[in-house]
């Protein structure tokens, strides 16, 4: 009887996953055929510089908007926005996850944004980085990190502001809860991502045989995935176990596999020499110093709001 009873469990299961790994390919593919019109959203400069990058590395505008998003938002130290409706204030660091099935061109714009970010750290060597005690050893430290545990980001987080970026980051994810938080173990590792998203300030963590304090500092991720474990994640949900906070923090955006293209078939990419690259984005962010930015309300907005229409 229990084997029966073990071997209907299994049937289910599986059928399970396959009908949410079905919405997950559905909802990716639908996603993907979403296109973004930076033109109308970007000073005419601004998107020359994302053109630029298409021509020379064939990436598309709004793929590099948003890597750059997340890379703007660590460089941006410890600057802030308040919204216009009431006092608060968040920091402008950004989890940005871009999802696209392989040769989708995800690692290689990942890696190009992680190669500027270098490039404005090293610039910078006095603030970014720090020293950090490893088997009671002094080491440096960058303020990018990769693969972390979850006690090792924590250890990082009290250095500073961090910036987490992996083409593959179901690697940090998965151990992290990200996708299932059913256990005690993963919903205090999840919980961590949620403060270092909101900025951790004046805190202290200390178990039997560590202590770790962070005075302030905030995290900012940029990773690629497939899209895989989603469907989990969806199962999750559906028996009200997901952790939405984590996600409602999340911005996503999917990409479309490239078509292939013959040797025979390729061009060389156009380059200016007059063009900025996005370590000088980087390095600006930086040497803004620590910003509060407001929102503005258009005049559609004001009058909503004086006809007492605005929620």
């Amino acid at each position: 009887i229990f084997l029966s009873l073990a071997v209907v469990y299994m049937k289910m299961a599986t059928v399970t996953q396959v009908k949410y790994g079905a919405m997950i390919d559905e909802n990716i593919t639908t996603a993907g055929k979403s296109k973004i019109n930076l033109q109308a959203i970007l000073e005419k400069q601004d998107y020359a510089l994302l053109k630029h990058y298409q021509h020379a590395k064939a990436y598309e505008p709004s793929t590099v908007m948003f890597g750059t998003l997340a890379m703007l938002g660590h460089f941006g130290r410890n600057s802030q926005y308040c919204h216009y409706l009431s006092d608060d204030v968040f920091p402008i660091n950004l989890y940005c996850v871009l999802v696209g099935p392989s040769g989708s061109g995800k690692t290689s714009i990942i890696k190009r944004i992680k190669q500027a970010s270098r490039k404005c750290e090293r610039t910078f060597t006095d603030f970014y980085l720090k020293e950090m005690e490893f088997d009671g050893k002094i080491k440096t430290v960058t303020s990018i990190i990769s693969n972390v545990n979850n006690l090792s980001l924590r250890k990082h987080l009290a250095t500073g502001n961090k910036l987490l970026v992996n083409d593959e980051i179901d690697v940090f994810f998965d151990p992290q809860g990200v996708y299932d938080s059913t256990t005690n173990k993963t919903v205090g590792d999840v919980g961590l991502l949620l403060q270092a998203f909101d900025g951790i300030t004046d805190d202290d963590r200390t178990t039997g045989s560590t202590s770790v304090y962070i005075e302030q500092a905030h995290l900012s991720i940029l990773g690629g995935t497939t899209g895989t474990h989603y469907s989990t994640l969806l199962s999750c949900f559906e028996k009200y176990r997901g952790f939405e906070g984590i996600h409602n923090r999340m911005l996503y955006l999917v990409l479309e596999p490239f078509d292939p293209i013959r040797p025979q078939h390729l061009r060389k990419g156009k380059r200016s020499k007059n063009m900025p690259t996005l370590a000088h984005y980087a390095i600006i962010a930086h040497l803004f110093g620590d910003v509060q930015y407001e929102w503005q309300m258009s005049d559609e907005e004001k009058q909503r709001k004086q006809r007492g229409s605005y929620c």
